[in-house]
């Protein structure tokens, strides 16, 4: 290992402690949580970070400190990202609300509504979700009134100037884009359930 170049060093280390903590080898998972440590900030990928989240998961009882490590990576790549879709396949496939909340931020904040409307891989669900997340986050936004002209010539459905956030008041991300003011929550299962209206 201590001949491998820094990035194989770190795949071989990820796989390390996922084996070693299945086994239940607290000195190994802890040596290889190190390694992971200090090589994540250079060596983590896209490719990588379902692995590293999983394993991050798994070792949470070992280390906090990986867990939220990787979680700010997972956040840095969804808000330095070109392709926020490709996040949200990748937060679903890890089933990570917090995260896939964050990616559907980062879709209202850098595609326009005709990318969304031609965006093959989103599905009905996502697109509900989206709806709801922009009208939901627009009362949070600190924006100037428009004058008559840019209120005819703004999209309708513009992207969101806002920082992305984990509580708006007392409601998490992920309500933002699950949960209504009238009492609708957009379940996974593709299924849109009424729910009585609080007082």
């Amino acid at each position: 290992m201590a001949n491998c170049a820094a990035p194989v060093r770190f795949d071989r280390a990820l796989g390390i402690a996922a084996i070693a903590h299945f086994y239940d080898a607290a000195k190994v998972t802890q040596w290889a949580i190190g390694e992971l440590l200090q090589y994540m900030s250079a060596c983590t990928t896209p490719i990588l970070l379902p692995r590293l989240h999983h394993v991050a998961h798994a070792c949470r009882d070992v280390s906090q400190k990986l867990h939220d490590d990787v979680m700010a990576q997972w956040r840095s790549a969804i808000d330095a990202t070109q392709d926020p879709v490709w996040f949200l396949v990748a937060t679903k496939k890890i089933k990570d609300e917090q995260l896939q909340a964050r990616a559907y931020f980062a879709i209202l904040s850098k595609m326009k509504i005709g990318q969304i409307a031609d965006e093959r891989r989103l599905t009905t669900l996502d697109r509900l979700r989206l709806l709801l997340g922009a009208t939901t986050l627009r009362r949070y936004e600190a924006t100037k009134p428009l004058n008559q002209f840019q209120e005819k010539e703004r999209d309708w459905f513009p992207r969101l100037n806002l920082a992305p956030r984990d509580m708006y008041g007392d409601r998490s991300l992920w309500d933002m884009f699950t949960r209504s003011d009238i009492g609708i929550v957009l379940k996974d299962e593709a299924q849109v359930e009424h729910l009585a209206l609080r007082p």
